[in-house]
């Protein structure tokens, strides 16, 4: 159909075009105008766009604290706050007490240095002052394989998972390893100081019953020196009552 039967095509007739835009194409505009700005700047970030600032522990735009990624520990050593108490330097033992041969025993903070996982540091330390570095690797190799190969270490038939428990051990330790020994040694510290007051509040009575019995023998000690001067003015005023 001819737009002429519609519109009168005359001298004074006027053409209005309207410029329309569809939502789509003002949003393909405000994205092309923030190209340049960071994801965490953007006013409405994408979904995704979200999941990698919360991954990566990057707050969003209005926001004051950073969130708290779960990813945030993995791979970190936990460090005791302050060490273990010791013995007082001051502390006197009975004289036939060898300290010098048989000391007290220091409870380690941390545990001693392993190799493999599992295996102490100071096995390979013989070795590698004869051998040099590669010279325990091969003989703890080479014993295990000495030992499989003569059947002399046979496996079970649930052997092989024995991988699966060393990955899942190297998976926990990595990943909330920190977190858990942060909180053992918050709950040791609580316990402590649980045993603590246990020890204060028997202290406190053995302090009290100390005091007590002191005051006690004070007392005993002055009716003792005291008695003989009682009983002298005693008989004194049973004589002067005689004789009124």
């Amino acid at each position: 159909m001819s737009l002429s039967r519609i519109l009168p095509a005359g001298k004074n007739a006027r053409f209005v075009i309207i410029p329309l835009r569809s939502a789509h194409q003002v949003a393909e505009a405000g994205a092309a105008s923030q190209v340049d700005l960071r994801p965490e700047e953007l006013d409405n970030p994408s979904f995704f766009q979200k999941i990698s600032l919360r991954f990566q522990g990057i707050p969003l735009k209005g926001e004051l604290h950073a969130p708290k990624s779960i990813f945030s520990d993995c791979g970190k050593e936990w460090f005791a706050p302050k060490p273990l108490p010791e013995m007082p330097k001051d502390y006197k033992e009975h004289p036939d007490r060898d300290l010098v041969n048989y000391p007290y025993p220091a409870r380690p903070m941390y545990p001693p240095k392993t190799r493999l996982l599992m295996m102490p540091d100071s096995w390979f330390q013989p070795f590698m002052k004869v051998t040099g570095v590669s010279g325990p690797y091969l003989f703890f190799g080479g014993l295990f394989a000495f030992l499989v190969n003569k059947e002399l270490w046979v496996y079970e038939e649930q052997g092989h998972m024995t991988v699966g428990w060393i990955l899942f051990y190297l998976l926990i330790s990595r990943t909330v390893g920190f977190r858990i020994d942060n909180w053992l040694y918050g709950e040791y510290q609580k316990r402590m100081e649980y045993f603590k007051g246990l020890i204060a509040e028997d202290l406190k009575d053995a302090v009290e019953f100390r005091k007590t019995s002191a005051a006690e023998t004070e007392s005993l000690k002055l009716v003792k020196e005291n008695f003989p001067v009682i009983m002298k003015e005693n008989m004194q005023l049973q004589l002067e009552a005689q004789y009124r």
